[in-house]
């Protein structure tokens, strides 16, 4: 069996790249190992299957030509090296998010109360492509976007959406169970499980299983892997 055409090239041009973030991983899960073309020809199939069932294009077309391997290779990175927060006993996340919130609250009302709630906005002038402050664009330039009506954003707003998305995130996370020697296994199967299922439509457990094995060097069998995500509540 040979690695699909997409996973080729996406190995070729990262080995080339050895400072890109994905570096590592690709090394680690693209070769011509039996277990590993199993599981990049697994995750076509899915990739294929949710095309079919969204009756459009824009699944794929969003993804581009390899995306949906860099897609899997992000997810693998995320999962190993989750956020600190992760490792936290509920109580403390709870206690996290309180401060994230009392903090934003903070900041927009001292922004607010003083006038000092500037705009975001983004500046596309010749050779110039970036985000500014409004208020901070010299005289011409700000007159230049007003003219334009170029969309920007109250910085308040922008701490409001982060505190909101933080918040969350911290309260969707499940507990984080018990620690350990296996602590970093568990808590990559459980989120790529959860990640392949919002992705795929299931938590493809061959998968995370051989996933597994390469990068967090622990054995579990799809049985094993199932167990774990169970435990998890997260339905399969």
């Amino acid at each position: 069996m040979n690695l699909p055409p997409d996973v080729q090239r996406v190995k070729k041009v990262l080995a080339q790249n050895p400072k890109n973030e994905l570096h590592k991983i690709a090394k680690a899960l693209i070769s011509d190992d039996p277990d590993l073309v199993k599981m990049w020809k697994s995750i076509s199939r899915a990739v294929k299957q949710r095309a079919e069932k969204s009756e459009s294009t824009k699944y794929l077309e969003t993804l581009g030509k390899d995306g949906w391997v860099l897609t899997f290779l992000g997810f693998c990175r995320d999962a190993k090296n989750p956020p600190p927060y992760f490792r936290m006993l509920e109580k403390d996340r709870r206690k996290l998010s309180s401060r994230i919130k009392i903090a934003a609250k903070q900041l927009n009302g001292a922004l607010t109360a003083n006038k000092l709630d500037a705009h975001v906005v983004r500046v596309d002038l010749g050779e110039i492509h970036r985000f500014e402050l409004l208020e901070d664009c010299g005289f011409f330039l700000r007159a230049s976007l007003d003219m334009r009506g170029i969309d920007r954003i109250a910085v308040s707003k922008i701490i409001e959406r982060i505190s909101d998305w933080a918040t969350n995130e911290i309260a969707n996370q499940p507990p984080r169970g018990k620690g350990g020697r296996g602590f970093q296994a568990v808590q990559f199967v459980r989120e790529m499980a959860k990640k392949n299922k919002a992705e795929y439509g299931g938590p493809l457990l061959n998968v995370v299983s051989t996933a597994c094995l390469v990068l967090c060097k622990t054995n579990y069998s799809k049985a094993d892997i199932s167990k774990l995500v169970s435990r998890q509540r997260l339905a399969i």
